[in-house]
């Protein structure tokens, strides 16, 4: 598989936002995926602790179709209180659809821990 992404980061006001946007090349099973993911959170006075929504959803070339659909809604916490922190986790509530290969939908219900930290 192969793999191109461009990626965006924006505030307004308080909002903060970083959208992606990226082609992959799916070889073995001949088809290309657009794939879309915006994510967006509250910047506020408690630095540490930020709420988000996300959502992504991906398009194939194959049925000209978006195939997935996911989004996500939590907090983001960050150590030390800071916007560019060494350390940061997720906790999020999402729902997941996908039809590929299937005429209809199918959903899945999760819940998440997403743990992050730069070097």
């Amino acid at each position: 598989m192969a793999v191109f992404d461009v990626f965006l980061d924006f505030d307004i006001g308080s909002v903060v936002g970083f959208d992606k946007s990226g082609f992959e090349a799916h070889v073995t099973d001949e088809f290309f995926r657009y794939r879309n993911a915006l994510d967006l959170r509250w910047e506020n006075a408690l630095g540490w602790l930020a709420p988000f929504v996300r959502g992504e959803l991906r398009l194939d070339s194959d049925v000209v179709r978006v195939n997935l659909l996911d989004a996500w809604a939590g907090l983001l916490l960050r150590f030390p209180n800071r916007e560019r922190s060494p350390l940061s986790l997720r906790l999020f509530y999402g729902y997941e659809t996908n039809r590929r290969g299937q005429m209809n939908w199918a959903g899945v219900h999760l819940m998440g821990i997403d743990l992050a930290a730069r070097i």
